[in-house]
């Protein structure tokens, strides 16, 4: 029991340092580039230059506030969140939607295998909220280290559980970094020059977890990688 308190302590401790230390580079980046600007009188060209720099700064420091939020709510007692009947191929399709709005050069296929009849196999009782954030950051983060940036999506009905494959065709995951790759601002060894924090898997397996699902990584270096959940239905 005091080993497991000691590595619970350990991980809050590296938590709120990593936490700390990402808001505070957007914050150190926004601040430096402001004064420097008041340095002297800029043409209107270097002020508009500047100041989508910061806006950039900022939406970066918003994603990750958001992100930190959502963590949050994902590993509190799922008793105290608001659950509803959620119909979830008609999320799929909302969270794939909202993310071209974002990113339209985004391409997000998705298919359907052993699809019931009957629309109670499709409901689930869960937070919207927070199954969209899932399959946003899911696509999201496929379509971002896949070399098309293209995410192919398999939705089929399996005995009362909804699986969801989201699978790429790119750069991969190291094997022997797989089993760190859900820990809070953890990034794999070869996907640090892309933008990111390193909370979309760590946050999105904790809601799925929450709503007593199943999450597994499946990757090939080089090859790809499949993000395979599970949700049980109502039926």
């Amino acid at each position: 029991m005091l080993n497991r308190l000691e590595k619970a302590f350990l991980m809050q401790r590296s938590f709120v340092s990593n936490a700390s230390h990402e808001l505070r580079t957007p914050i150190t980046s926004m601040t430096g580039q402001i004064e420097v600007a008041l340095l002297k009188k800029r043409s209107e060209a270097e002020y508009s230059g500047i100041l989508h720099s910061v806006l950039e700064d900022i939406k970066n420091m918003g994603k990750l506030s958001n992100n930190l939020l959502e963590l949050a709510r994902a590993s509190t007692d799922a008793s105290f969140l608001k659950l509803v009947n959620i119909r979830i191929d008609e999320l799929l399709f909302l969270a794939r939607e909202e993310l071209l709005k974002k990113e339209p050069h985004y391409k997000i296929n998705i298919s359907f295998a052993d699809f019931p009849k009957e629309e109670e196999k499709l409901i689930l009782l869960g937070n919207d909220q927070l199954i969209k954030s899932a399959f946003i950051n899911l696509m999201e983060n496929a379509c971002k280290y896949s070399r098309n940036n293209t995410v192919n999506i398999l939705f089929q009905y399996l005995k009362g559980q909804i699986i969801i494959d989201f699978s790429d065709e790119g750069i991969g995951i190291p094997k022997e970094e797989i089993e760190n790759i859900l820990e809070p601002f953890y990034r794999a060894s070869n996907a640090r020059d892309k933008t990111g924090h390193g909370l979309g898997l760590s946050l999105t397996s904790k809601i799925i977890e929450l709503h007593k699902g199943r999450f597994e990584i499946i990757s090939e270096l080089h090859k790809g990688t499949t993000v395979k959940i599970s949700l049980p239905t109502l039926s």
